[in-house]
């Protein structure tokens, strides 16, 4: 089994460092001290591959990187992770999860914003309607925030997704 350097960094984060299998013990020390340096480490603890959560590693689904463990987040908030318990970040798993509705909500309104101008070009569609549409997916963002607000924990956060937006895949 190889071993994985956890780090806290800076903000609180952990940083997951693994080591070539094929290292020597002499080489591993000298990535490490480099990485360390890179980025500013001061803690860091050594661990055993077995000893990480599965969900820093997921199941190869290129996909989905879901595993089966209930506890596991299917790396969606891997980047909100805190500290050597890996527990999720709520403030950053909101902003992670945000980002995400409004990659989703971009593509629709680049649609919306379309069907709009071929209805006004073509004078065919209800122009009225569409904007109506357009403007729902424009409030999105600020009506979805006030409900991930009141979410407390990182299943509940990722099963919510925004009315307005088609299911996600």
């Amino acid at each position: 089994m190889r071993n994985h350097y956890l780090s806290l960094l800076p903000d609180g984060s952990v940083a997951r460092t693994t080591m070539p299998p094929e290292a020597s013990e002499e080489e591993e020390t000298r990535l490490w001290n480099k990485t360390k340096a890179e980025l500013g480490i001061g803690v860091f603890q050594i661990v055993d591959e077995g000893d990480l959560p599965y969900h820093l590693f997921g199941n190869g689904d290129p996909v989905h990187g879901s595993c089966l463990d209930p506890d596991c987040h299917d790396r969606y908030f891997r980047d909100a992770l805190m500290g050597f318990a890996m527990v999720v970040d709520m403030p950053k798993a909101r902003v992670i999860h945000m980002a995400s509705a409004r990659r989703a909500r971009t593509a629709l309104l680049a649609v919306a914003d379309f069907e709009i101008n071929l209805a006004d070009d073509t004078g065919v569609g209800d122009v009225v309607k569409l904007r109506q549409a357009r403007q729902v997916l424009r409030d999105m963002p600020v009506e979805f925030q006030i409900v991930i607000d009141a979410i407390d924990n990182p299943e509940d956060l990722k099963a919510s997704w925004p009315v307005a937006l088609p299911e996600r895949v």
